[in-house]
Protein backbone atom coordinates (compact mmCIF):
# COMPACT_ATOMS: atom_id res chain seq x y z
CA UNK A 1 0.00 0.00 0.00
CA UNK A 2 1.56 3.14 -1.24
CA UNK A 3 2.23 5.66 1.92
CA UNK A 4 0.42 9.13 1.53
CA UNK A 5 2.48 12.32 2.14
CA UNK A 6 1.03 15.11 3.16
CA UNK A 7 1.89 18.71 2.33
CA UNK A 8 3.63 20.88 3.64
CA UNK A 9 1.03 23.59 4.28
CA UNK A 10 -1.14 21.22 5.82
CA UNK A 11 2.29 19.88 7.99
CA UNK A 12 2.75 23.21 8.91
CA UNK A 13 -1.04 24.18 10.06
CA UNK A 14 -0.55 20.35 12.45
CA UNK A 15 2.73 22.53 13.88
CA UNK A 16 0.53 25.49 14.75
CA UNK A 17 -1.69 23.72 17.01
CA UNK A 18 1.22 22.02 18.98
CA UNK A 19 3.31 23.57 21.97
CA UNK A 20 6.86 25.09 21.31
CA UNK A 21 8.71 22.20 23.27
CA UNK A 22 6.38 19.70 20.36
CA UNK A 23 7.63 21.80 17.65
CA UNK A 24 10.98 21.34 18.64
CA UNK A 25 10.60 17.65 18.94
CA UNK A 26 9.09 17.49 15.75
CA UNK A 27 11.51 19.35 13.91
CA UNK A 28 14.28 16.20 15.23
CA UNK A 29 11.66 13.72 13.20
CA UNK A 30 12.58 14.60 9.53
CA UNK A 31 13.55 17.28 6.96
CA UNK A 32 10.19 18.76 6.39
CA UNK A 33 9.37 19.71 9.94
CA UNK A 34 12.83 20.62 10.05
CA UNK A 35 11.89 22.79 7.16
CA UNK A 36 8.40 23.99 8.29
CA UNK A 37 8.58 24.20 12.02
CA UNK A 38 10.74 27.30 11.98
CA UNK A 39 7.88 29.56 9.99
CA UNK A 40 5.42 28.51 13.08
CA UNK A 41 7.95 29.44 15.46
CA UNK A 42 9.27 33.05 13.81
CA UNK A 43 5.21 34.02 12.72
CA UNK A 44 4.87 34.28 16.61
CA UNK A 45 8.21 36.54 16.95
CA UNK A 46 11.25 36.41 19.15
CA UNK A 47 12.00 38.10 22.36
CA UNK A 48 15.97 38.22 23.44
CA UNK A 49 16.74 39.03 26.51
CA UNK A 50 20.02 38.12 27.68
CA UNK A 51 23.51 37.24 25.91
CA UNK A 52 22.35 33.61 25.95
CA UNK A 53 18.89 34.03 23.76
CA UNK A 54 21.17 36.36 21.51
CA UNK A 55 23.19 33.43 20.62
CA UNK A 56 20.76 30.95 20.63
CA UNK A 57 18.60 32.99 17.98
CA UNK A 58 21.73 33.77 15.76
CA UNK A 59 22.32 29.96 15.40
CA UNK A 60 18.54 29.59 14.75
CA UNK A 61 18.32 32.54 12.28
CA UNK A 62 21.58 31.48 10.43
CA UNK A 63 20.28 27.73 9.97
CA UNK A 64 19.50 26.58 6.20
CA UNK A 65 21.72 29.33 4.52
CA UNK A 66 19.78 32.18 6.53
CA UNK A 67 16.31 31.60 4.79
CA UNK A 68 14.46 31.53 8.19
CA UNK A 69 15.15 35.23 8.71
CA UNK A 70 12.31 35.91 5.87
CA UNK A 71 9.36 34.05 8.57
CA UNK A 72 10.10 36.28 11.61
CA UNK A 73 7.27 38.74 11.98
CA UNK A 74 8.62 40.46 15.54
CA UNK A 75 11.62 41.33 17.43
CA UNK A 76 11.46 42.15 20.52
CA UNK A 77 15.03 43.29 22.35
CA UNK A 78 14.06 43.19 25.94
CA UNK A 79 17.85 44.16 27.75
CA UNK A 80 17.25 45.75 30.89
CA UNK A 81 19.14 48.37 32.76
CA UNK A 82 21.61 46.41 34.62
CA UNK A 83 21.52 43.56 32.49
CA UNK A 84 23.70 44.98 29.82
CA UNK A 85 24.20 42.54 27.12
CA UNK A 86 28.31 41.55 26.30
CA UNK A 87 29.90 43.46 23.46
CA UNK A 88 30.61 39.56 21.38
CA UNK A 89 26.76 38.94 21.63
CA UNK A 90 25.87 43.03 20.58
CA UNK A 91 28.46 42.09 17.57
CA UNK A 92 27.03 38.94 16.93
CA UNK A 93 23.03 40.07 16.48
CA UNK A 94 24.06 43.02 14.83
CA UNK A 95 26.34 41.24 12.40
CA UNK A 96 23.37 38.94 11.97
CA UNK A 97 20.54 41.65 11.11
CA UNK A 98 22.51 43.36 8.62
CA UNK A 99 23.57 40.35 6.46
CA UNK A 100 20.42 38.34 6.33
CA UNK A 101 16.91 39.46 4.62
CA UNK A 102 14.24 39.61 7.16
CA UNK A 103 11.29 40.92 4.58
CA UNK A 104 8.73 40.08 7.01
CA UNK A 105 9.46 41.89 9.85
CA UNK A 106 6.97 44.17 11.04
CA UNK A 107 7.38 44.56 14.19
CA UNK A 108 10.21 45.77 16.66
CA UNK A 109 10.26 46.47 20.41
CA UNK A 110 13.70 48.07 22.00
CA UNK A 111 13.50 48.60 26.28
CA UNK A 112 16.38 50.39 27.64
CA UNK A 113 17.05 51.52 24.17
CA UNK A 114 19.43 54.69 24.95
CA UNK A 115 21.32 52.69 27.56
CA UNK A 116 21.90 49.90 24.97
CA UNK A 117 22.67 52.42 22.11
CA UNK A 118 25.28 54.21 24.25
CA UNK A 119 26.83 51.09 24.95
CA UNK A 120 26.20 49.30 21.69
CA UNK A 121 26.81 51.80 18.67
CA UNK A 122 26.96 48.73 16.11
CA UNK A 123 23.30 47.28 17.19
CA UNK A 124 22.06 51.55 16.44
CA UNK A 125 23.53 50.91 13.02
CA UNK A 126 22.34 47.09 12.42
CA UNK A 127 18.74 48.19 13.34
CA UNK A 128 18.25 51.30 11.42
CA UNK A 129 18.84 48.70 7.95
CA UNK A 130 15.55 46.92 9.38
CA UNK A 131 13.59 48.59 6.88
CA UNK A 132 10.22 46.81 6.63
CA UNK A 133 9.01 47.66 10.31
CA UNK A 134 6.21 49.66 10.40
CA UNK A 135 5.23 49.61 14.15
CA UNK A 136 7.97 50.34 16.74
CA UNK A 137 7.99 50.49 19.85
CA UNK A 138 11.10 52.11 21.85
CA UNK A 139 11.13 52.30 25.67
CA UNK A 140 13.59 54.99 27.40
CA UNK A 141 13.98 57.19 24.20
CA UNK A 142 16.60 59.41 23.74
CA UNK A 143 18.59 61.33 21.19
CA UNK A 144 20.52 58.28 20.04
CA UNK A 145 17.01 56.64 20.05
CA UNK A 146 15.52 59.19 17.63
CA UNK A 147 17.99 58.34 15.01
CA UNK A 148 16.22 55.17 14.95
CA UNK A 149 12.81 56.46 15.08
CA UNK A 150 14.04 58.85 12.04
CA UNK A 151 16.03 55.79 10.15
CA UNK A 152 13.09 53.86 9.76
CA UNK A 153 9.96 56.22 9.75
CA UNK A 154 9.45 55.51 6.11
CA UNK A 155 6.51 53.21 5.72
CA UNK A 156 5.85 53.35 9.41
CA UNK A 157 1.66 52.31 10.73
CA UNK A 158 2.11 52.47 14.35
CA UNK A 159 4.54 54.38 16.57
CA UNK A 160 5.34 54.12 20.46
CA UNK A 161 7.89 56.46 22.06
CA UNK A 162 8.63 56.24 26.18
CA UNK A 163 11.23 58.98 25.94
CA UNK A 164 13.55 58.97 29.12
CA UNK A 165 14.18 62.15 30.94
CA UNK A 166 17.51 61.11 32.10
CA UNK A 167 18.91 60.78 28.80
CA UNK A 168 19.65 64.56 27.90
CA UNK A 169 17.19 64.71 25.93
CA UNK A 170 16.57 68.08 26.86
CA UNK A 171 20.31 69.42 25.81
CA UNK A 172 19.61 68.82 22.02
CA UNK A 173 17.75 71.16 19.95
CA UNK A 174 14.25 70.04 19.88
CA UNK A 175 13.67 69.31 16.66
CA UNK A 176 15.57 66.42 17.01
CA UNK A 177 14.16 64.98 19.45
CA UNK A 178 10.15 65.66 18.72
CA UNK A 179 8.39 62.79 17.12
CA UNK A 180 6.18 65.32 14.97
CA UNK A 181 9.58 66.19 13.25
CA UNK A 182 11.57 62.66 13.49
CA UNK A 183 8.50 61.42 11.84
CA UNK A 184 7.77 63.38 8.48
CA UNK A 185 9.11 60.08 6.30
CA UNK A 186 5.91 58.41 7.50
CA UNK A 187 3.31 61.12 6.71
CA UNK A 188 1.36 59.22 4.30
CA UNK A 189 1.44 55.78 6.39
CA UNK A 190 0.95 56.61 9.90
CA UNK A 191 -1.93 55.50 11.35
CA UNK A 192 -1.61 55.00 15.22
CA UNK A 193 0.40 57.39 17.32
CA UNK A 194 1.56 56.72 21.57
CA UNK A 195 3.88 59.17 23.55
CA UNK A 196 4.89 58.70 26.60
CA UNK A 197 7.15 61.75 28.81
CA UNK A 198 7.58 63.68 25.84
CA UNK A 199 7.01 67.37 27.90
CA UNK A 200 9.06 69.75 25.62
CA UNK A 201 7.09 72.32 23.74
CA UNK A 202 7.91 72.22 19.81
CA UNK A 203 7.11 76.04 18.28
CA UNK A 204 4.92 76.70 16.02
CA UNK A 205 7.94 77.62 13.66
CA UNK A 206 8.59 73.54 13.71
CA UNK A 207 5.28 72.63 13.27
CA UNK A 208 5.36 69.56 10.52
CA UNK A 209 3.21 68.61 7.28
CA UNK A 210 0.05 67.33 8.60
CA UNK A 211 -0.34 63.74 9.46
CA UNK A 212 -3.74 62.85 6.96
CA UNK A 213 -4.22 59.42 8.24
CA UNK A 214 -3.45 59.19 12.46
CA UNK A 215 -6.71 58.49 13.95
CA UNK A 216 -5.78 57.20 17.07
CA UNK A 217 -3.77 59.22 19.59
CA UNK A 218 -2.44 57.96 23.08
CA UNK A 219 -0.30 60.64 25.34
CA UNK A 220 0.51 60.16 29.06
CA UNK A 221 3.04 61.20 31.65
CA UNK A 222 3.35 64.29 30.03
CA UNK A 223 3.30 67.25 32.26
CA UNK A 224 3.64 69.85 28.68
CA UNK A 225 -0.35 69.37 28.15
CA UNK A 226 -0.49 71.55 25.04
CA UNK A 227 -2.63 69.74 22.29
CA UNK A 228 -1.98 72.61 19.93
CA UNK A 229 0.69 70.45 17.89
CA UNK A 230 -1.13 67.64 18.00
CA UNK A 231 -4.21 69.15 16.63
CA UNK A 232 -1.85 70.63 13.77
CA UNK A 233 -0.34 67.31 12.79
CA UNK A 234 -3.74 65.24 12.83
CA UNK A 235 -6.50 66.86 11.79
CA UNK A 236 -7.97 63.42 11.00
CA UNK A 237 -7.62 62.37 14.58
CA UNK A 238 -10.60 59.64 15.74
CA UNK A 239 -9.97 58.77 19.07
CA UNK A 240 -7.65 60.18 21.84
CA UNK A 241 -6.76 59.21 25.10
CA UNK A 242 -5.16 60.70 28.09
CA UNK A 243 -2.82 58.88 31.21
CA UNK A 244 -1.60 60.85 33.83
CA UNK A 245 -0.34 64.21 32.33
CA UNK A 246 -1.30 66.49 35.11
CA UNK A 247 0.62 66.27 38.62
CA UNK A 248 -1.79 64.56 41.14
CA UNK A 249 -0.49 66.51 43.99
CA UNK A 250 -2.04 69.25 42.34
CA UNK A 251 -5.46 68.39 43.50
CA UNK A 252 -4.82 69.35 46.96
CA UNK A 253 -5.96 73.11 45.64
CA UNK A 254 -7.43 73.64 42.09
CA UNK A 255 -5.81 76.44 40.99
CA UNK A 256 -2.22 75.18 39.98
CA UNK A 257 -4.43 73.18 37.79
CA UNK A 258 -6.00 76.53 36.48
CA UNK A 259 -3.14 78.02 35.77
CA UNK A 260 -1.97 75.40 33.74
CA UNK A 261 -5.46 74.88 31.71
CA UNK A 262 -6.11 78.55 31.03
CA UNK A 263 -2.73 78.78 27.94
CA UNK A 264 -3.96 75.38 26.64
CA UNK A 265 -7.59 76.34 26.17
CA UNK A 266 -6.45 80.23 24.79
CA UNK A 267 -4.30 78.11 22.35
CA UNK A 268 -7.53 76.19 21.09
CA UNK A 269 -9.75 79.35 21.16
CA UNK A 270 -7.06 81.27 19.20
CA UNK A 271 -5.71 78.72 16.72
CA UNK A 272 -8.29 76.11 17.00
CA UNK A 273 -9.27 72.75 17.68
CA UNK A 274 -10.54 69.38 16.14
CA UNK A 275 -13.58 69.33 14.71
CA UNK A 276 -15.17 66.65 16.34
CA UNK A 277 -13.50 63.48 18.24
CA UNK A 278 -14.85 60.02 18.05
CA UNK A 279 -13.78 58.61 21.72
CA UNK A 280 -12.09 60.77 24.59
CA UNK A 281 -11.11 58.84 27.70
CA UNK A 282 -8.83 60.24 30.14
CA UNK A 283 -9.25 61.31 34.04
CA UNK A 284 -11.30 64.37 34.69
CA UNK A 285 -8.18 66.32 35.37
CA UNK A 286 -6.13 65.26 32.41
CA UNK A 287 -9.19 66.85 30.25
CA UNK A 288 -9.18 69.29 32.70
CA UNK A 289 -5.75 70.47 31.94
CA UNK A 290 -5.45 69.78 28.21
CA UNK A 291 -8.12 72.32 27.82
CA UNK A 292 -9.77 69.82 25.14
CA UNK A 293 -12.67 71.89 23.47
CA UNK A 294 -14.37 70.24 20.75
CA UNK A 295 -17.51 67.95 20.66
CA UNK A 296 -16.78 64.51 21.40
CA UNK A 297 -18.92 61.50 20.76
CA UNK A 298 -18.09 59.30 23.39
CA UNK A 299 -16.22 60.48 26.46
CA UNK A 300 -15.05 57.97 28.99
CA UNK A 301 -14.05 59.17 32.30
CA UNK A 302 -12.57 58.74 35.41
CA UNK A 303 -12.70 60.50 38.78
CA UNK A 304 -11.43 60.51 42.39
CA UNK A 305 -10.06 63.42 43.71
CA UNK A 306 -10.70 65.86 40.96
CA UNK A 307 -13.86 68.23 41.96
CA UNK A 308 -17.26 68.09 40.24
CA UNK A 309 -16.28 71.77 39.24
CA UNK A 310 -13.59 70.62 37.17
CA UNK A 311 -15.83 68.33 35.50
CA UNK A 312 -18.54 70.42 34.80
CA UNK A 313 -16.19 72.88 32.65
CA UNK A 314 -15.05 69.27 30.65
CA UNK A 315 -18.22 68.55 29.56
CA UNK A 316 -19.14 72.10 28.86
CA UNK A 317 -15.93 72.15 26.38
CA UNK A 318 -16.79 68.53 24.54
CA UNK A 319 -20.77 68.35 24.98
CA UNK A 320 -20.48 64.81 24.44
CA UNK A 321 -23.86 62.36 22.79
CA UNK A 322 -22.21 59.49 25.68
CA UNK A 323 -20.74 59.94 28.76
CA UNK A 324 -19.39 56.71 30.46
CA UNK A 325 -17.98 58.46 33.72
CA UNK A 326 -16.96 56.08 36.97
CA UNK A 327 -16.79 58.43 40.05
CA UNK A 328 -15.32 57.68 43.43
CA UNK A 329 -15.62 61.29 44.17
CA UNK A 330 -16.91 61.86 48.15
CA UNK A 331 -20.21 63.74 47.76
CA UNK A 332 -21.19 62.72 44.08
CA UNK A 333 -25.07 62.55 44.72
CA UNK A 334 -25.22 66.31 46.51
CA UNK A 335 -27.81 68.13 44.74
CA UNK A 336 -25.75 71.14 45.32
CA UNK A 337 -22.45 70.33 44.98
CA UNK A 338 -22.51 66.95 42.90
CA UNK A 339 -23.17 65.43 40.07
CA UNK A 340 -26.62 66.76 40.14
CA UNK A 341 -25.40 70.20 39.99
CA UNK A 342 -23.04 69.03 37.19
CA UNK A 343 -26.17 67.73 35.15
CA UNK A 344 -28.61 70.30 35.98
CA UNK A 345 -25.84 73.29 34.54
CA UNK A 346 -25.46 71.08 31.55
CA UNK A 347 -28.72 72.04 30.46
CA UNK A 348 -30.22 70.52 27.56
CA UNK A 349 -26.80 69.41 25.73
CA UNK A 350 -26.15 66.94 23.49
CA UNK A 351 -26.15 63.53 25.49
CA UNK A 352 -28.07 61.19 24.96
CA UNK A 353 -26.61 57.95 26.72
CA UNK A 354 -25.64 58.36 30.08
CA UNK A 355 -23.26 55.44 31.74
CA UNK A 356 -21.84 56.32 35.35
CA UNK A 357 -20.61 53.91 37.95
CA UNK A 358 -20.87 55.01 41.36
CA UNK A 359 -17.58 53.78 43.08
CA UNK A 360 -18.95 54.68 46.26
CA UNK A 361 -16.03 55.65 48.58
CA UNK A 362 -16.10 55.26 52.75
CA UNK A 363 -16.34 58.84 52.94
CA UNK A 364 -19.77 57.82 51.71
CA UNK A 365 -20.96 55.46 53.94
CA UNK A 366 -23.65 57.41 55.35
CA UNK A 367 -25.57 59.12 52.56
CA UNK A 368 -28.59 58.69 52.33
CA UNK A 369 -28.94 56.82 48.46
CA UNK A 370 -32.71 57.35 47.55
CA UNK A 371 -32.45 60.71 48.56
CA UNK A 372 -29.41 61.15 46.69
CA UNK A 373 -31.04 59.33 43.45
CA UNK A 374 -34.16 61.35 43.46
CA UNK A 375 -31.41 64.59 42.99
CA UNK A 376 -29.96 63.02 40.27
CA UNK A 377 -32.62 61.84 38.16
CA UNK A 378 -34.19 65.27 38.68
CA UNK A 379 -31.28 66.87 37.65
CA UNK A 380 -31.76 64.88 34.08
CA UNK A 381 -35.13 65.78 33.12
CA UNK A 382 -33.73 68.84 31.48
CA UNK A 383 -31.84 66.46 28.81
CA UNK A 384 -33.10 64.88 26.03
CA UNK A 385 -31.28 61.70 27.38
CA UNK A 386 -32.14 58.24 26.23
CA UNK A 387 -30.79 55.52 27.91
CA UNK A 388 -29.33 55.45 31.64
CA UNK A 389 -27.15 53.14 33.16
CA UNK A 390 -26.45 53.29 36.56
CA UNK A 391 -23.74 51.34 38.61
CA UNK A 392 -23.48 51.09 42.29
CA UNK A 393 -19.98 49.85 43.25
CA UNK A 394 -19.29 48.87 47.01
CA UNK A 395 -15.87 47.28 47.04
CA UNK A 396 -14.59 50.29 48.97
CA UNK A 397 -17.10 49.76 51.59
CA UNK A 398 -17.52 48.39 54.56
CA UNK A 399 -16.07 51.86 56.51
CA UNK A 400 -12.92 52.58 57.68
CA UNK A 401 -12.74 53.03 61.51
CA UNK A 402 -9.74 54.20 62.99
CA UNK A 403 -7.73 54.59 59.58
CA UNK A 404 -7.69 51.05 59.10
CA UNK A 405 -10.33 49.61 56.27
CA UNK A 406 -11.89 46.64 56.47
CA UNK A 407 -12.36 43.93 53.65
CA UNK A 408 -15.14 42.03 52.24
CA UNK A 409 -14.93 39.57 54.94
CA UNK A 410 -15.25 42.32 57.42
CA UNK A 411 -17.40 41.86 60.52
CA UNK A 412 -18.61 45.25 60.94
CA UNK A 413 -22.07 46.08 60.69
CA UNK A 414 -23.33 47.26 57.64
CA UNK A 415 -23.40 51.26 57.22
CA UNK A 416 -26.49 53.15 55.20
CA UNK A 417 -25.68 53.09 52.03
CA UNK A 418 -24.85 49.32 52.73
CA UNK A 419 -28.49 48.56 54.05
CA UNK A 420 -30.27 50.50 51.92
CA UNK A 421 -28.35 48.55 48.70
CA UNK A 422 -29.30 45.07 50.53
CA UNK A 423 -32.81 44.78 50.12
CA UNK A 424 -33.74 47.62 47.47
CA UNK A 425 -35.66 46.42 44.13
CA UNK A 426 -33.15 47.46 41.08
CA UNK A 427 -36.16 46.63 38.94
CA UNK A 428 -38.62 49.22 41.24
CA UNK A 429 -35.05 51.73 40.69
CA UNK A 430 -35.30 51.02 37.09
CA UNK A 431 -38.95 52.18 36.85
CA UNK A 432 -38.55 55.24 39.11
CA UNK A 433 -35.59 56.44 36.24
CA UNK A 434 -37.89 56.24 33.70
CA UNK A 435 -40.80 57.77 35.32
CA UNK A 436 -38.78 60.64 36.69
CA UNK A 437 -37.18 60.62 33.09
CA UNK A 438 -40.12 61.22 30.37
CA UNK A 439 -37.48 61.02 27.92
CA UNK A 440 -35.41 57.61 28.64
CA UNK A 441 -36.07 54.46 26.17
CA UNK A 442 -34.53 52.25 28.75
CA UNK A 443 -32.62 51.97 32.42
CA UNK A 444 -30.17 49.56 33.72
CA UNK A 445 -29.74 49.15 37.53
CA UNK A 446 -26.56 47.55 38.75
CA UNK A 447 -25.04 46.78 42.14
CA UNK A 448 -21.80 45.20 42.40
CA UNK A 449 -19.39 44.27 45.43
CA UNK A 450 -21.98 43.99 48.07
CA UNK A 451 -20.87 42.23 51.60
CA UNK A 452 -24.15 40.43 51.65
CA UNK A 453 -25.84 41.05 48.17
CA UNK A 454 -24.98 38.72 45.36
CA UNK A 455 -24.34 41.31 42.00
CA UNK A 456 -27.87 42.71 40.87
CA UNK A 457 -28.76 43.64 37.56
CA UNK A 458 -32.30 45.29 36.19
CA UNK A 459 -32.72 46.36 32.50
CA UNK A 460 -36.03 48.22 32.34
CA UNK A 461 -37.59 49.13 28.53
CA UNK A 462 -40.48 51.78 27.87
CA UNK A 463 -43.43 49.94 26.79
CA UNK A 464 -43.51 52.54 24.14
CA UNK A 465 -41.30 55.39 23.99
CA UNK A 466 -43.48 57.54 21.69
CA UNK A 467 -46.68 57.54 24.26
CA UNK A 468 -44.69 59.15 27.23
Amino acid sequence: MPIATLNPDILALIASYVPRITIAAMMQVGRVFYHECPKVLLRDGASLEDDENIVKFVRFIRAEDGTRARYLTTLDLSFTEGDVISDDSAQLLAECLRSLSFETLRGLSIAAAEETFRAHPCLLAALQTLTTVQDLAVDECGPLSCTLVKALAPGMHAITLAYDNDADTDAVPVEQVHPLVLLQGSRDTLKTVELTFMSRPLPRSLYPEPYPNVHEFWIGWCSYTDLSPYIHAFPNLQSLTFDATYDEMDLHGLEPLVQQRLPNRKAQLEHGSWKALATVCGAVGDLYVSGLTCPVQLLALVMKDETHEMLRDVLNDTRPSVLSLRSGRAGALDAATGLPAVFAALGAGNMKVLKLDLDIPPEDRDTDVSAGLGNLLSSLKGMALQSLELTFTCFELPECMSGERFGMESVLPLCPVERYLEDVDVDALGRQCLAEVPTLENAQIMIRGHRTRRHGTAVVKRANPQQD
